[in-house]
């Protein structure tokens, strides 16, 4: 390398014996990147057509520089140190906010004072960040990164409403001049990974909801509703920020259920379960009455613990439970495998045959989900109905937690 030159650097040292390049910039220096302007010898390269490259450093590791000789097919790579001048400036490029496992993120970034991490090859790469409410004495949580910060144990600060947040390098220290607030990522739960469309929730077994983001100081407890019983709530115990868990009592009676998580009285989570420990169990997964395309989004979603509302003469459609799957090398369903749909309701009895539907999109375009439709009888009276199935080989199953409403 005959030359190396950056705009606006106000220095650039190649020190080949220790295959480094140390770029010194001004504190006026606006860009978050450097441009290497390169004059290489004979049979060397940086690239297949431009001795020239462009690179981001406030805040990152340093970077490297391949050159490679063409004749020997052999690198040298050189490390480029960026320091800057000037006091350290910063924001935050989103809101802080609490992870599944409680740890908080805080993605800074740097706008000025800040080169690589070290910005030069004698320094340590040591840089910190503390999180904390000196105010109002609230646990203080040290961690080191780059750019991005990891806070482990954040869920004891989620009371706080004033935060401070500081980096500290070498011998600067930057608080933010915003006070901050922890926002709680959204939290995901499943039971025990136990797929609600083909596993029921045994009772007296010990269960665990994993997922997140848990708070020990929060009352966590699961609400059992269907229709024929009222709310059952069931306390779950508090282990960890990733898990709860919980018993099902021996004297729930077995059936279909909306399964809703609260935290204190906010639902986070709900699912729909059959309840038995009877492994044989059949009943219903889903029952939903505008037609979609692919029905995976609705088979996962158990929507809002209400009727499902729709009229005479129209289609409903039902995931049975256990749900149908099949690989596309496995044979097809076919429509006679299907139960009939009974509704029970203004003193009558509806029996309807089903139409067999598929879904080619299910379980990342793996499988192919069969369910049913039914054709809704042209008079059928308005009120509300029992959803049940019935199979030919196992009879009538429990009724689906939700009722039909017909309007």
């Amino acid at each position: 390398m005959r030359k190396l030159t950056v705009e606006g650097a106000k220095e650039v040292t190649l020190d080949h014996s220790a295959r480094t390049i140390q770029i010194v910039l001004p504190e006026t220096y606006e860009s978050d990147e450097i441009e290497l302007q390169m004059e290489l010898i004979d049979g060397v390269s940086v690239s297949s057509t431009d001795p020239v490259k462009t690179y981001g450093f406030r805040g990152f590791r340093p970077i490297p520089l391949h050159i490679l000789n063409n004749y020997s097919q052999q690198y040298d790579t050189y490390t480029i140190y960026v320091a800057v001048e000037g006091e350290i400036e910063a924001h935050l490029w989103e809101d802080l906010y609490l992870t599944e496992n409680g740890s908080c993120e805080a993605v800074v970034v740097f706008t000025s004072g800040m080169g690589t991490v070290p910005e030069r090859p004698s320094e340590s790469d040591a840089m910190s960040a503390w999180l904390g409410d000196a105010k109002n004495g609230k646990p203080s949580i040290k961690n080191t990164g780059s750019n991005l910060f990891q806070f482990a144990d954040a869920y004891k600060l989620v009371p706080s409403e004033s935060l401070d947040l500081t980096i500290i390098y070498k011998e600067q220290k930057y608080q933010f001049p915003k006070k901050e607030k922890l926002t709680k990522w959204f939290v995901r739960a499943s039971i025990d990974s136990l797929p609600s469309w083909w596993s029921r929730l045994p009772k007296s077994a010990s269960l665990n909801i994993e997922g997140g983001c848990f708070m020990p100081q929060k009352k966590y407890q699961i609400k059992l509703q269907n229709d024929s019983e009222n709310v059952r709530a069931i306390a779950a115990e508090y282990k960890g920020t990733q898990r709860l868990s919980f018993k099902i009592p021996d004297d729930v009676k077995d059936g279909n259920y909306y399964l809703g998580l609260y935290e204190g009285n906010e639902l986070i989570s709900k699912s729909i379960y059959t309840i038995s420990n009877d492994t044989r169990t059949k009943g219903i997964q889903q029952v939903w009455s505008e037609y979609a395309e692919e029905v995976t989004p609705i088979a996962l979603d158990a929507g809002t613990f209400e009727s499902i509302i729709s009229a005479a003469g129209k289609e409903i459609y039902v995931n049975p439970f256990p749900m149908f799957t099949r690989a596309f090398t496995q044979g097809a369903i076919t429509e006679d495998q299907l139960p009939s749909l009974r509704l029970i309701g203004n003193g009558t009895t509806h029996e309807l045959a089903p139409k067999i539907r598929e879904d080619r999109h299910f379980g990342d375009s793996a499988l192919v989900l069969y369910y049913a439709s039914y054709k809704l009888p042209q008079h059928l009276a308005p009120g509300k109905y029992t959803i049940q199935l019935n199979y030919k080989d196992s009879g009538v199953t429990g009724p689906f937690c939700k009722q039909l409403e017909i309007r």
